[in-house]
């Protein structure tokens, strides 16, 4: 039981995990100049290390999600991770983020992460780490951690964090992050083990009292093992499994003796079986740990992901005497990160496909994303765009600083932006864009612009050539004696010219704007002219007759004529009438 006690208790090397991130790193390197993948033997061949040893660190590396794995047959083929960043998702992790430059000023904070060290997202973005009293909830010195990240090295580590009396146990790691503008930015990542580390304790615990009354410990530890809320399986040194625990069963679908000896290789998935069987003589052979993601399949058919580890059990000669691991079904897990990684590729591709151009701005308004149709109305590649000011669109810098200006009023007083821009393609081509501009925010934090635009070079020029006709046409209009008013069908005055006016209000022009014909005739008289325009703009045809009507008191007798049009540059339907005194109406 000393053995088995010692051989479940966490042991850390320094030396080894030096070694380890030092393979890492040549992994990285490699797979970065072999983008089509590369298997387990290739990798091993190139690097001169053994093919298991290279394994074990491929399978951490894809649980990280620094590499990912694809299947073909039974080779299995290796590729750096490509995955789309969405910086929400953070905040669907109950892990701890943060994010600090190299100056060790807080970017950004993740929901989890603000909530465990009671402190608001706001109050610590743009603050420097050092004086948010975060670090004092460190045992170990995380300041310095940092520090070594943005000077490239990651540190990785486990250690109690919290207020004394409620700490939690995490592994701790402070990743460097390269930008494309070369600065480093680290990312502190706080994976929670509180439960995993208070587990082991327990077990060590409960062992220790298994040492002390030996007379018991082969009942304590089987009812220890039935218990325990994972998998349990015990191996001879030969890797033939001579025990499992009732959860291991409830896992697998299997009983006890249907898997013990090598009968326990019918339950890995029948894709990975070899592989997987293959993998566990090997480390077996060697003596080291086990540790590997896989699938289980039930024999009903489903199928269950599972991460597996085990320890070699040792006599006090150090021989390895057989394996103790554990077994815990993370289906659940899998399941949420092929969800997320498919709603990646989805929103990639509508945004890919909209007709629309859809570009983000960071706040230094340098180009961060654009997706396909954008790339066509600006005339640039995406290449070309990224990390660029959108200074580039503009004719000059007095135009940039105007329409710029312009643009952050708006923003500053009502969140949005809308309205026309004339750019200059990157073919040297002048072209306007109708845009629509939104803040985006993190947290409340403005983070960057979102522009959804579309080229309406066309359409602007066509509105500008009718309200040049409109503005001819009113010149004219206002020099004519007769008297002149456009109407709509509600009775809504668009125009009038002076003449009009003058019998209106007594003056050359109107009191306000949007004056109806309510506001100057009677209203019985209104209603036989809102009918009579009506009946013009639905028929599409112009009509004319003598009309009676009473302005400011008096009654005027006027022969009209009345022809439908589409008025302004939105193109309303209403009525050009034009009328000219004949007298005062004596009888109708």
């Amino acid at each position: 039981m000393k053995t088995m006690n010692a051989a479940l208790m966490k042991t850390h090397d320094d030396n080894q995990n030096k070694t380890e991130e030092a393979i890492i790193r040549e992994i990285q390197q490699i797979l970065a100049k072999n983008r089509q993948g590369m298997t387990i033997s290739d990798i091993s061949r190139s690097l001169g290390i053994n093919r298991t040893l290279i394994l074990n660190i491929l399978n951490l590396m894809t649980g990280r999600g620094e590499i990912s794995m694809r299947s073909f047959g039974r080779a299995k083929v290796y590729t750096l991770s490509s995955r789309i960043p969405v910086a929400r998702l953070l905040s669907l992790s109950s892990d701890l983020f943060l994010i600090v430059d190299e100056d060790l000023f807080v970017e950004d904070v993740n929901d989890p992460c603000a909530s465990f060290f009671n402190v608001q997202p706001d109050e610590v973005r743009g603050s420097n780490i050092r004086y948010t009293g975060i670090p004092e909830l460190f045992s170990y010195d995380i300041i310095r951690a940092l520090e070594d990240a943005v000077a490239g090295n990651k540190r990785i580590f486990e250690d109690y964090v919290g207020m004394e009396g409620k700490e939690c146990f995490f592994r701790v790691s402070c990743i460097p992050i390269q930008e494309n503008d070369f600065s480093t930015k680290v990312a502190l990542v706080l994976h929670d083990l509180t439960l995993h580390k208070k587990y082991e304790e327990e077990l060590e615990e409960r062992l220790n009292i298994q040492t002390r009354e030996l007379s018991s410990s082969l009942h304590r530890y089987e009812t220890l093992a039935e218990v325990a809320p994972v998998g349990i399986f015990e191996a001879d040194a030969k890797g033939k499994v001579i025990y499992v625990n009732q959860k291991w069963c409830e896992i697998t679908g299997y009983e006890p003796d249907e898997v013990k000896g090598s009968k326990w290789v019918k339950v890995i998935h029948h894709t990975e079986r070899d592989w997987i069987k293959g993998l566990w003589y090997e480390h077996v052979a060697e003596g080291i740990p086990w540790n590997h993601a896989y699938r289980y399949q039930k024999k009903s058919g489903e199928e269950v992901h599972v991460l597996g580890m085990a320890v070699p059990l040792r006599n006090d000669d150090g021989e390895v005497t057989g394996y103790l691991g554990t077994v815990v079904d993370i289906t659940d897990r899998v399941t949420a990160e092929q969800i997320i990684h498919d709603l990646n590729v989805y929103l990639t591709t509508i945004l890919e496909d909209a007709n629309d151009g859809i570009l983000t701005l960071d706040n230094d308004r340098r180009f961060v994303s654009c997706n396909a149709a954008g790339c066509r109305i600006l005339g640039y590649e995406k290449s070309i765009l990224t990390g660029q000011s959108i200074r580039m669109i503009y004719r000059s810098d007095e135009e940039f600083e105007k329409i710029g200006e312009k643009i952050y009023r708006e923003i500053t007083m009502t969140g949005h932006y809308r309205g026309e821009i004339p750019i200059i393609r990157g073919d040297g081509e002048e072209r306007i864009i109708d845009v629509s501009i939104s803040d985006m925010k993190e947290h409340g934090t403005i983070t960057g612009i979102i522009v959804l635009f579309r080229d309406v070079t066309e359409s602007s020029r066509e509105k500008k050539k009718v309200i040049l006709q409109e503005n001819q046409l009113k010149k004219i209009l206002d020099g004519l004696i007769d008297a002149v008013c456009v109407v709509d069908r509600n009775g809504t005055i668009l125009y009038a010219n002076s003449c009009a006016c003058t019998y209106m209000t007594g003056s050359e022009s109107l009191e306000r704007e949007n004056m109806t014909l309510f506001d100057l005739f009677p209203e019985e008289e209104v209603i036989s002219l809102l009918s009579y325009y009506q009946r013009i703009i639905d028929s599409k045809k112009p009509d004319s007759k003598r009309m009676k009507v009473t302005l400011r008191g008096q009654e005027y007798c006027f022969f009209n004529r009345s022809v439908p049009i589409q008025f302004g540059e939105n193109n309303i339907d209403a009525v050009l009438s034009l009328s000219l005194e004949t007298g005062v109406f004596e009888h109708v």
